[in-house]
């Protein structure tokens, strides 16, 4: 199993018992004069704002009145905009509740400060100082507009509810991207669960930037029947939305990762636009399978230096893997990696067979694969490839597979697969199978191991002959 990294972290730095009864329910009172609340001292706030119930109408949070102070659930239904050096503090309920600020549909919330002015907002410790079972302190969106900007949140508390355990929670309801999360220089920090959680609705707008979640302790234990954290720093429903992420770090998290799909959801998809994933220093955890194919045909570019690790589950709904050109319809997945930096393809455990690996449909011929990494795979395939001259044999297991039978005669391009090293695979697994019907002329042009910088390691069957419909026909077959 692959080492994860643990970190220590503590809340010392977040607000205790004391602290809170000097926080009065009270409007009156503001910073010490000429000072920015959010840069001040914590000794030096005062009694702040309290916010409860519903905002039905607009409403300025200002520096002034900071710190504002909510507790249990705000219904927001209006614009909330929150003034530069602005402080908003998430403090726990009596009874240990959850304290959310949920916009509703035609809510808003708009926290943008500047480099010199920024804005924090901060979950508050229970009396007995017992973080790890606050109800949370979360953001919750179903409304379409949220921009922060210069904003840095510290200390969300826990919650046993996965789409809960998430510091900002996008949880809208409509079609792709018709919600959209602004972060411009914008710090997760030192929480508990995870960071941001974006639905299939959701998506970051494109001119986000330099956004950092760090010191997130995620959920304890794993998922069930898996090897992968219950929470992400950064969580996408829907792979459409994966290449939104915006530049930053996501790293020094107990686990660092960027987590794709919904787990026992039975798969994730890409099918339509123009798609790349960018190597963010930490790998993707695919928690579903993913399918590149629609009508408006696709594409998925991974950069240099990507890594996308999966894990299975023991149905069918939970394994992982790449379809490309499914169900007669376009898609194309280019990988587009480098001597010096791969890109890989892995489990999440060093376990063979901890996904499919990736198969070609017509539709997918227009993809390539360059230096390239693929470990692990061999978990059963829905496709059986059978053995041109022997037709007893038969593949249900491939790294890499090119099913292109449902159009005779299609061949594939000896360059769609070049410097791809297949390793560490389950056992009866075939490397490269070759799936279609060829004519014998058509041989020489498609052996991938010849030439092309692949290499087959570990397996009895690094590359299989073709195949051929009907079986009957042995002239058809390649050797």
């Amino acid at each position: 199993m692959k080492t994860r990294r643990h970190h220590p972290f503590g809340l010392q730095g977040l607000l205790g018992a004391t602290l809170l009864a000097t926080l009065g329910c009270g409007s009156s009172g503001g910073p010490a004069a000429g000072l920015c609340p959010a840069l001040d001292p914590i000794t030096s706030w005062n009694s702040g704002t309290l916010h409860t119930g519903a905002v039905d109408a607009p409403e300025t949070w200002t520096a002034a009145a900071s710190p504002h102070k909510i507790v249990g659930t705000l219904d927001v239904n209006a614009a909330i905009t929150v003034e530069p050096c602005g402080i908003v503090l998430f403090a726990p309920t009596d009874g240990g509740g959850e304290t959310i600020l949920d916009l509703h549909a035609k809510g808003q919330f708009l926290a943008q400060g500047s480099a010199d002015k920024p804005i924090l907002m901060k979950g508050l410790r229970r009396d007995d100082g017992s973080a790890e079972e606050n109800g949370i302190a979360a953001i919750e969106a179903t409304g379409e507009v949220v921009r922060f900007a210069h904003v840095t949140f510290e200390g969300s508390a826990k919650s046993s509810d996965l789409s809960g355990s998430y510091f900002v929670r996008l949880v809208g309801l409509g079609e792709r991207g018709s919600q959209q999360l602004h972060v411009e220089h914008v710090t997760l920090r030192d929480g508990y669960g995870g960071g941001i959680f974006l639905s299939k609705a959701a998506v970051f707008t494109k001119e986000s930037t330099d956004l950092t979640v760090t010191g997130m302790r995620a959920l304890e234990g794993l998922r069930e029947d898996t090897n992968m954290p219950l929470t992400a720093p950064v969580h996408f429903d829907d792979a459409q939305g994966v290449s939104t992420l915006p530049s930053g770090s996501y790293a020094g998290n107990v686990t660092d990762h960027v987590a794709v799909g919904i787990f026992g959801s039975g798969d994730t998809h890409i099918d339509d636009g123009a798609h790349v994933w960018r190597d963010t220093g930490v790998p993707y955890y695919m928690l579903s399978k993913l399918f590149i194919a629609g009508t408006g045909g696709p594409t998925l570019t991974l950069e240099a230096g990507v890594t996308l690790q999966w894990t299975t589950g023991e149905s069918d709904s939970n394994r992982g893997g790449i379809d490309v050109g499914y169900a007669d319809e376009e898609g194309t997945l280019l990988v587009q990696g480098s001597a010096d930096r791969k890109v890989t393809m892995e489990g999440v455990t060093d376990d063979p067979g901890a996904w499919e690996g990736i198969e070609f449909f017509p539709k997918g011929a227009g993809s390539r694969l360059d230096h390239l990494i693929l470990r692990h795979t061999g978990n059963g395939s829905n496709t059986s490839i059978a053995h041109c001259t022997d037709p007893s044999m038969q593949w249900a297991r491939f790294a890499v597979g090119i099913n292109f039978n449902d159009e005779p005669g299609m061949v594939p391009e000896a360059t769609m697969i070049q410097n791809v090293t297949i390793e560490n695979a389950l056992a009866e697994t075939a490397g490269i199978a070759r799936g279609w019907i060829a004519k014998i002329d058509n041989c020489d042009s498609v052996d991938f191991l010849s030439g092309q910088g692949n290499e087959v390691v570990g397996l009895s069957t690094p590359q299989t002959a073709y195949t051929i419909e009907p079986m009957s026909a042995p002239s058809l077959c390649c050797p």
